[in-house]
């Protein structure tokens, strides 16, 4: 229906956040031991194709920001200008969920625990996503760039992607099976850093937020599916 690739990403425990020693870390990102259950990540986030789609079976559901932009309308570019509350709608149509801030970050490391999943350096990076040092400013299709260790590609750059989770301290700990944190209230989670942003937004570890309501050029979604 939806025409999505959903990746198994195994149960496994990992290392939340990054190291004090790690290079233009934040005060938020405090590491910390995370137990996930398995799950099913989209391979990229969603694209426009793929968003047509839903418009087509959802006649009434509102249109992208930036729908009739041909910067970023082509098929294979990630869709963008969509609300936390307009991802949510789409993953519910198509059976699927927002991931979870943890499940997220567990995804992009892929089992490093390097700054980007690709390595600790802005060559690494480079190699894997688009940012402002690569990306000319344009929205890349997605599945151009090698994808991660779990075969996930635009981890890192290229689009912000929302999770489910309120954006909030690490204080609270994660739920157990999913990882969530603290239910979708106020400002959500973003994730991957984008083509706009610096070589520091695109680290595994690097958290943001956005208001739920929220339609931007930057910001795009990619659809887990597995623990409630």
């Amino acid at each position: 229906m939806a025409g999505l690739e959903l990746v198994r990403i195994p149960a496994g425990t990992f290392m939340m956040g990054s190291p004090e020693d790690e290079a233009d870390r934040y005060g938020d990102e405090g590491r910390h031991e995370v137990v996930l259950d398995s799950f099913y990540l989209a391979r990229t986030p969603v694209t426009n194709a793929q968003y047509g789609k839903y418009l087509a079976a959802r006649p009434k559901a509102p249109k992208p920001e930036h729908w009739g932009d041909r910067h970023v309308n082509q098929h294979d570019q990630p869709v963008v200008g969509v609300s936390w509350e307009e991802a949510q709608a789409y993953c519910e149509w198509a059976g699927l969920v927002l991931p979870t801030e943890a499940q997220w970050e567990y995804a992009c490391r892929a089992q490093t625990t390097t700054r980007y999943s690709s390595g600790n350096t802005e060559d690494d990076l480079a190699r894997v996503g688009w940012y402002d040092g690569n990306s000319d400013g344009r929205l890349h299709s997605v599945g151009e760039k090698p994808a991660n260790g779990f075969g996930l590609h635009d981890m890192h750059g290229n689009v912000w992607e929302w999770c489910r989770d309120s954006f909030g301290s690490y204080a609270t700990s994660p739920r157990k099976g999913d990882g969530l944190r603290h239910e979708p209230c106020g400002t959500r989670v973003l994730r991957g850093g984008g083509r706009f942003g610096p070589a520091r937004y695109a680290r595994s570890a690097f958290r943001s937020r956005a208001l739920p309501g929220a339609r931007t050029s930057g910001v795009g979604f990619r659809p887990a599916q597995g623990h409630p």
